[in-house]
């Protein structure tokens, strides 16, 4: 979980809320996540993935 906090520059109790809404079937608002026992995952490709979905483009400016 510290990883995806600092990849998504979310904080844990944020992907907590996320990830608890998702699995109490609301619309995710995070990166795709597994529960493996009383913890939860990411895989990097989703939350990179998850990233990239959230990329606005802005008319005129690169990078």
């Amino acid at each position: 979980m510290e990883e995806v906090a600092s990849l998504t520059r979310q904080s844990r109790s944020i992907l907590h809320e996320w990830a608890q809404a998702a699995e109490h079937g609301a619309a995710a608002k995070g990166p795709v996540h597994y529960n493996l026992g009383r913890r939860r995952y990411w895989r990097r490709s989703d939350v990179e993935k998850w990233l990239e979905s959230r990329r606005v483009e802005v008319p005129g400016r690169h990078g």
